[in-house]
C-alpha cells in the first residue's frame, strides 16, 4: 500500500477510511456487513477479512470453507501468521494477520499474503474495529428491541385471541361474533343483507350430559359438536360459541328456503352419535333461524334467532324454527308476566286455589277436590293458568306458587273435614317438575300437614307421567321421605305415551288419572275404550284407584262405569270454583243426604 503523505494527511486519510467503512454499515440492513468487509479489504489491500462474532464467522472475503475453519480455530491464540494451503496467490500460504478486537471474544481478522501490515495500517484496523464494535452494539440493541417488540406482539396476539375466542372450542366468543357480524352488516348492500342469515344452535338437555357423565365428558361433547359445526359451515361462514351449550353460525344463503335447507343439513350432521370415553352419546339440537334486513344490528339478529330457538325447544326440541315478529311480542309479554309474578309473590293474596270436585261414579257424591291455582291479577283480573304457569315453571317461581297452594289447600280441607260426613274428604294438589326436584318438598308437605292438622293420607300430590319418568326430577331420598310421611301420589295424564311403568312400583302411587283425551273419545273410538279398560284392569290388580278426567256428558260417565272406572271429574260435575262455592256444593250434598 503506498504512503499517503505527511502525518496530517495520513490522519485525514485514516479518518476518511473509517468513515467510508462505517458508511457501508447499516443497522437497518444486517447484510451490509458483507459490504463492510469488502471496504476493509480495499482500504488496506488485504486479501482476507473475517468477522467473528459469538464464535461464528458472520462475514468474510477471500477464504473458502476450509480456510474459514482454520481461521476460526485460530481466534483464541490470534497468531500473526496462519498457514492457509491453497488460498493465497502464487502458492503463498503464509497469511499475515492483524486481529482487531470488537467486544469480548469477537474479532475482525484482516490478512494478506506476503507483506505484513505496518504500524499505521494496524492502527487504522484497530480504529475500524472499535468503530465496528459500536456499530455491532447498536445492531444488537436494535435486534433486541425488535425481538422484544415481536415477543410483545406475539403476547398481545395470544392475549387477544384468548379474550375473543372460546378456550374450549377455539371458536370466536360472543363479543367477537357480534363485532364481526356488525362489520358485515355495515358493509353490506341491501341485496347482501337479504342473503345474510343467523343460525342459533342450542344443545337439548345438555345439563343431563354433565350430571350423568361429568363435566369432562360434557366438555368433550361440546368440543366435538363445535368441530362438526365448523365442518358444516362454508368457507366464508362465521361460527362462534356464545355461552355454555349455545352456538351461532352466520351464513350467506340465496333465499330463506336455502337457509332452512342448510339448517336441516346441520341438524343431520350434529345429531349423529358421538363416542366419548367409551360412551355413546346422541346429541339433540334446536335451531333458531333469522334473516337480516336493513337497519338490523348484530345483537338484534342474534336475539331474534335465540327467540326462534327457544320456540323450537318449546315445540318439541330437535327442530328448526324461523323467527317471526310475533315471537318478539310474545317475549315482551312474557317479560311482563315474569315481572308481575315476582311482584305477586311478594304479597299474600293474588294466588288462590280453585277447587274442582272429584266424584264417586257410582253414587255421584263428591269424595274430594283437585286444587288448581288461579292468579287474581289486580288490574287484569283472572290470568289463565296456561298463560302464567309456563313462565313460572321456566323461572322457578312455580316452586313458591306450589308451596302456597299446598298450604292453602290443606288449610281449606281441614275446615271441610270438620263438617259432618266429610271426615274422609281428600284433596289433590298439583306438583310441578321443579317442585318435585326440590329436596325441600317433603319439608313443605310436612309443614302444610302440621299447620292444618291433617293426616297425610288425606293429601294426594299430583304429578304428570313426564315428571315421574324424568331422570333428573326428584331423587330416592325425596321419594322415601314422602313415603315416610304417608303422602300418596296421583299420576296425572296417565297413558299419554310413556311406556315404562316402573314408577308404579318405585313411587307411592295411589291413583291413576285417565287423560281427558281418552275420555272425550269414549263411544267414538273402540281402541280408546280398550285402553281405558286396560288401565282400569291394571290399576285394580295393583290396588290403585282410577279417576277419569274431562268427563262432560252423562254418556261418558256411563261408559266409564261400564269399563270399571271408580271416580271422575270434569264439567259434568263442576268447573273449578272458589272456596266458598266449593263449600256450598258440599253443604248442598249434605242436605241431600240428610
Amino acid at each position: 500500500m503506498s504512503a499517503p503523505g505527511p502525518g496530517d494527511q495520513r490522519s485525514s486519510w485514516s479518518l476518511q477510511v473509517v468513515v467510508e467503512v462505517l458508511s457501508a454499515f447499516s443497522v437497518e440492513d444486517p447484510n451490509a456487513v458483507d459490504r463492510v468487509v469488502d471496504r476493509i479489504a480495499e482500504s488496506v489491500d488485504a486479501e482476507v477479512v473475517v468477522v467473528v462474532r459469538r464464535n461464528a464467522i458472520v462475514a468474510s472475503v477471500g477464504v473458502d470453507d476450509r480456510a474459514r475453519a482454520d481461521l476460526l480455530a485460530a481466534v483464541g491464540a490470534r497468531p500473526a501468521l496462519v498457514h492457509l494451503a491453497g488460498v493465497g496467490p502464487h502458492d503463498h500460504t503464509e497469511l499475515s494477520l492483524c486481529w482487531s478486537p470488537l467486544d469480548g471474544d469477537d474479532v475482525v481478522a484482516v490478512g494478506r499474503f506476503g507483506e505484513p501490515f505496518d504500524l499505521e495500517e494496524r492502527s487504522l484496523l484497530r480504529a475500524i474495529g472499535r468503530s465496528l464494535a459500536l456499530s455491532f452494539r447498536a445492531l444488537d440493541a436494535l435486534e433486541a428491541e425488535r425481538y422484544a417488540r415481536d415477543e410483545l406482539d406475539r403476547a398481545l396476539a395470544v392475549a387477544t385471541h384468548r379474550a375473543t375466542h372460546d378456550q374450549l372450542t377455539g371458536l370466536p366468543a360472543r363479543e367477537l361474533v357480534i363485532e364481526t357480524l356488525d362489520r358485515r352488516l355495515r358493509g353490506a348492500t341491501p341485496a347482501e343483507l337479504e342473503r345474510t342469515f343467523v343460525f342459533f344452535l342450542d344443545v337439548d338437555r345438555f345439563k343431563l350430559v354433565n350430571d350423568i357423565h361429568g363435566h369432562a365428558v360434557g366438555d368433550q361433547f361440546l368440543s366435538a359438536l363445535a368441530h362438526r359445526l365448523r365442518g358444516a359451515a362454508g368457507p366464508r361462514d362465521l361460527c362462534g360459541r356464545l355461552a355454555g351449550d349455545e352456538f351461532v353460525l352466520v351464513s350467506s344463503q340465496v333465499s330463506l328456503e336455502s337457509a332452512e335447507a342448510k339448517a336441516a343439513q346441520i341438524l343431520r350432521v350434529m345429531v349423529d352419535p358421538l363416542e366419548i370415553d367409551g360412551r355413546s352419546l346422541v346429541p339433540s339440537i334446536s335451531i333458531g333461524l333469522t334473516q337480516a334486513s336493513p337497519g338490523d344490528l348484530a345483537e338484534t339478529l342474534v336475539d331474534d334467532a335465540d327467540l326462534a330457538m327457544y320456540r323450537a325447544k318449546q315445540t318439541g326440541r330437535g327442530r328448526v324454527v324461523v323467527f317471526d315478529p310475533g315471537l318478539r311480542r310474545a317475549t315482551e309479554q312474557r317479560a311482563g308476566i315474569e315481572a308481575d309474578l315476582r311482584q305477586a309473590l311478594r304479597g299474600p293474596g293474588e294466588f288462590v286455589p280453585y277447587f274442582q270436585p272429584v266424584v264417586d261414579l257410582h253414587s255421584g257424591r263428591i269424595i274430594g277436590f283437585e286444587a288448581l291455582v288461579r292468579w287474581l291479577h289486580p288490574t287484569q283480573g283472572v290470568v289463565p293458568p296456561d298463560v302464567f304457569i309456563p313462565v313460572a315453571e321456566d323461572t322457578g317461581q312455580i316452586v313458591h306458587i306450589d308451596a302456597r297452594m299446598l298450604r292453602s289447600a290443606c288449610a281449606r280441607l281441614a275446615e271441610w273435614r270438620r263438617l259432618p260426613g266429610l271426615e274422609r274428604l281428600t284433596i289433590s294438589v298439583n306438583t310441578s317438575a321443579r317442585s318435585f326436584a326440590d329436596p325441600l318438598l317433603p319439608s313443605r308437605v310436612a309443614e302444610a300437614l302440621d299447620l292444618s292438622g291433617l293426616s297425610a293420607d288425606s293429601l294426594l300430590l299430583e304429578l304428570t307421567e313426564s315428571v315421574m319418568m324424568d331422570e333428573g326430577s326428584g331423587d330416592a331420598e325425596t321419594v322415601q321421605r314422602l313415603v315416610d310421611l304417608g303422602v300418596r301420589l296421583a299420576v296425572d295424564d296417565f297413558g299419554t305415551g310413556y311406556s315404562s311403568l316402573r314408577y308404579l312400583r318405585e313411587f307411592p302411587v295411589a291413583v291413576l288419572k285417565v287423560d281427558r283425551s281418552f275420555t272425550s273419545q269414549l263411544g267414538e273410538d273402540r281402541e280408546v275404550e280398550v285402553i281405558v279398560e286396560s288401565i282400569v284392569g291394571m290399576a285394580r290388580s295393583l290396588g290403585l284407584a282410577v279417576t277419569a278426567e274431562g268427563v262432560e256428558t252423562a254418556f261418558q260417565a256411563d261408559r266409564l262405569v261400564d269399563l270399571g272406572c271408580g271416580y271422575a271429574q270434569g264439567y259434568l260435575y263442576g268447573r273449578p270454583v272458589d272456596a266458598d262455592t266449593a263449600t256450598a256444593m258440599l253443604l248442598a250434598q249434605a242436605d241431600v243426604t240428610a
